[in-house]
């Protein structure tokens, strides 16, 4: 009897000398298992990362004046509307084709050929002028701006700073057509740097 327990212990102490070597980090390696063999793979849709930027944008201004999604989201109501937006100068368009035209004609603005309003003019080869406001520099929406003065704001005008836009909200003017969010047909431009020479009065008699 003795020696059959004997021949037991002998036995449990090689499974724990087993057992030991495989748990013991110099002892070969065991793979486990794992539960998620065969399953596949998770497919995890997250959420776009908000523009922390915009999340403190107001619909108006203390001024009275529309944010550019503020604009956009009154767009059906305001259309046709003469309207005050501010925002950031995102894009402001120059002509590149130069002093001379793309016909090597003077450079300066020859009349538009729109018959039923009259104009400022631009060069040969030229878009009308325009700029993009938006809420921020990173920001999607941005709303286009034209027909201002550009001979009068270009030169002045600094990408990157806050201006207030003057005019009518509206779907298309000379040369442009927006039917998302619209566009504005400025009439004025107000902002830092920005300065409106006095109406030259007639000379006295």
């Amino acid at each position: 009897m003795k020696r059959r327990r004997a021949v037991l212990g002998r036995g449990a102490g090689c499974v724990l000398a087993l057992v030991s070597a495989c748990t013991t980090p110099g002892g070969p390696a065991v793979d486990a298992p794992d539960a998620r063999d065969g399953l596949p793979a998770a497919d995890v849709q997250l959420p776009p990362v908000p523009n922390l930027e915009l999340i403190d944008v107001p619909e108006t201004f203390d001024d009275g004046s529309y944010s550019v999604s503020g604009l956009a989201r009154h767009r059906a109501e305001l259309r046709g509307q003469p309207v005050r937006v501010t925002g950031i100068l995102h894009t402001l368009y120059t002509c590149e084709v130069g002093n001379q035209g793309v016909d090597g004609a003077a450079g300066e603005l020859t009349p538009d050929a729109g018959p039923s309003e009259a104009s400022d003019g631009v060069r040969p080869g030229c878009l009308r002028p325009h700029l993009y406001l938006a809420d921020s520099l990173r920001a999607r929406r941005r709303i286009l701006v034209t027909d201002y003065d550009a001979s009068l704001y270009e030169p002045q005008l600094v990408p990157g700073q806050r201006y207030t836009v003057f005019g009518r909200y509206d779907q298309q003017t000379r040369g442009f057509v927006s039917t998302e969010d619209g566009l504005v047909v400025a009439t004025q431009i107000v902002g830092d740097g920005i300065t409106i020479p006095d109406p030259e009065l007639p000379p006295p008699r």
